[in-house]
């Protein structure tokens, strides 16, 4: 089915398939009324109660929820952080267990996701579950990645809210992490964040212009932390090595992004641009689901790039999050419209040229000292990519040397997401 609506919207010029995404997205709003997911929180809250009550005794480890994650190479490698971090045992909850590759046969897995994504029948089924799987650990972490302020999806926001208020008042130890913070925050989200923290839940933004944003939104204490991503081993490991004769730059072309916008004249700029520099343009997809196929945005490109004879690799599959961080570490620059590639590429000491999304790169690149590698999306965005490179390629040297400071600092915020946790 999942294949079959790919299919059908890649046939689909982008000006529909935008106006059907917003249909859809005011839809799920009509029927996330306020009042209905008042009645949400209420049912948590009781039913968790009920179930602490019958099951007093606290155990050990972490339960995990995943965010989305369908075939999303950044939500695979902050779930990859979250568990390389979490007390043992782990848990973790998502909608498929095929949603994401867990190498660790010790990790529990638990498709309890429809708690926060379906509806009806699918949600009560499955909520006592998740309250039992919860009152068997001692801590609950909930990735909150860009969908924890509604941007997105508001319905699926407020219960994750309501899921980590309902675990602190039933004395668990609750943390939403690794998340953004958008600029239009809905008051029904800003309250239940707001009730939530006030509960005990630790809020822990993962960069300082949401975590400014979240303060000022729910007038709730946060702690200003770094993305996971900065704090995954295997991936500040990976080995160098030389996938290409010619030095290149590994280019993202967004789904999303062009699904909205339509731009791939602007990346035609661009690949021109890189090319009259000497280097090879390998294309590569970050997210391949619905919500934005990157391989669709990819092939449109391609195409173009074919017609104009520059050279060009494409790398028609999505990598594990250690394979893309061997690709960027032999970059010579990356571009993308995925901010999980940049922070992969940046912690290989590789610089990358990044477009805005949901308001949730500014704070990154500010925290990074190197705003001026922030291109938003739109009109004449591909000579403003050229123009971040022109000026990355003049001050290569300042670059890397703020990257060599900025790093390690960005480390250390992101452990400060797992401060708290008792290790046995």
């Amino acid at each position: 089915m999942a294949h079959q609506l790919h299919h059908l919207l890649s046939k689909l010029p982008s000006p529909v398939v935008r106006v059907l995404k917003s249909a859809r997205k005011q839809g799920l709003e009509y029927l996330d009324s306020e009042r209905s997911l008042r009645r949400v929180e209420q049912r948590d809250q009781t039913l968790f109660a009920q179930v602490f009550k019958q099951q007093p005794k606290q155990g050990a480890g972490t339960v995990i929820i995943a965010s989305t994650g369908s075939n999303n190479i950044g939500d695979q490698a902050m779930l990859e952080a979250a568990i390389q971090h979490g007390p043992k045992p782990v848990t973790v909850i998502t909608r498929k267990s095929s949603t994401y590759v867990i190498d660790d046969p010790s990790v529990r897995v638990r498709e309890l996701g429809d708690v926060i994504y379906g509806r009806g029948s699918k949600v009560t089924d499955t909520l006592q579950a998740l309250a039992e799987c919860i009152a068997e650990h001692k801590y609950l972490a909930i990735i909150g990645a860009d969908i924890i302020d509604g941007g997105y999806h508001r319905g699926s926001a407020y219960r994750l809210w309501s899921l980590a208020k309902a675990s602190a008042e039933n004395g668990i130890d609750t943390r939403v992490f690794g998340f953004s913070w958008g600029t239009s925050i809905s008051p029904l989200i800003s309250g239940v964040a707001q009730r939530a923290v006030g509960a005990g839940v630790r809020a822990l933004c993962r960069d300082s212009v949401s975590w400014q944003r979240f303060q000022s939104s729910t007038e709730a204490s946060a702690t200003l932390s770094a993305d996971l991503v900065f704090s995954a081993d295997h991936i500040a490991s990976a080995q160098p090595q030389r996938f290409f004769e010619q030095p290149y730059a590994l280019l993202n072309v967004s789904g999303l992004i062009e699904s909205r916008h339509g731009l791939v004249k602007e990346y035609v700029e661009v690949c021109q641009y890189l090319a009259s520099t000497g280097r090879r343009i390998v294309l590569t997809p970050h997210v391949a689901n619905s919500g934005g196929n990157d391989h669709l945005a990819i092939e449109a490109l391609a195409s173009h790039l074919q017609a104009r004879g520059i050279d060009y690799a494409v790398i028609d599959t999505l990598l594990r999050p250690a394979q893309i961080a061997a690709y960027a570490n032999a970059a010579d620059v990356v571009v993308t419209g995925r901010m999980h590639l940049s922070i992969i590429s940046f912690i290989q000491s590789t610089p990358a040229v990044v477009l805005g999304t949901q308001g949730k790169v500014e704070g990154l690149l500010k925290d990074l000292g190197l705003e001026f590698l922030l291109v938003e999306p739109g009109a004449s965005m591909g000579q403003a990519i050229v123009q971040s490179l022109k000026q990355l390629d003049a001050n290569r040297e300042s670059v890397q040397q703020q990257l060599s400071l900025s790093l390690p600092r960005m480390h250390e915020r992101s452990l400060g997401n797992y401060e708290g946790f008792e290790y046995a």
